[in-house]
């Protein structure tokens, strides 16, 4: 048989759409900001524990990182490019 499969998409993470960059992560009962060299900004919470942020000036070539409130700040679990490597 010919199995067939269709087109695949991430919700979570970053997603450019053309003109801006949805941001989507799980962190239920968490405050998380996307720092992006010396700029934070707050996600919002969406639903089911998760969290998101539409930015426009974030494109598929921006450098960001995701800091918990306990002041850790992380790489995206889901991020599809780490030129600095797993602490990049």
């Amino acid at each position: 048989s010919n199995c067939i499969m269709p087109d695949f998409k991430l919700t979570i993470g970053a997603n450019w759409n053309g003109s801006s960059t949805n941001f989507k992560t799980w962190a239920p009962n968490k405050k998380v900001h996307i720092v992006q060299g010396d700029k934070e900004t707050e996600m919002e919470p969406s639903d089911n524990g998760y969290l998101e942020k539409e930015l426009l000036d974030a494109n598929p070539n921006s450098k960001y990182k995701l800091k918990i409130d306990t002041g850790l700040t992380l790489p995206d679990p889901v991020s599809r490019f780490l030129p600095d490597g797993l602490s990049g």
